[in-house]
């Protein structure tokens, strides 16, 4: 069974997260990690198959971001 805090009006979803037990938690930022290196996989084919002048360009500043975006999550 879930661990589900009592919610106050004023309680907000980080408090929420902050609340849940630290099996919950883990579970959770594994599955975030996991979606971003999903997400990765299905996008940089795509991107790679852009025209050259914008594959260079654009292409390899969203490769990057989406590469630092998955390292700051590993980093949390």
């Amino acid at each position: 069974m879930p661990f589900v805090p009592e919610r106050s009006e004023d309680a907000s979803r980080a408090e929420i997260f902050m609340m849940q037990p630290k099996a919950e938690k883990g579970a959770r930022e594994l599955s975030v990690i996991q979606k971003a290196r999903d997400l990765i996989l299905w996008y940089v084919p795509i991107l790679n198959r852009l025209p050259r002048d914008h594959r260079f360009m654009l292409g390899d500043r969203l490769v990057s971001d989406l590469y630092k975006f998955h390292e700051g999550l590993v980093l949390i």
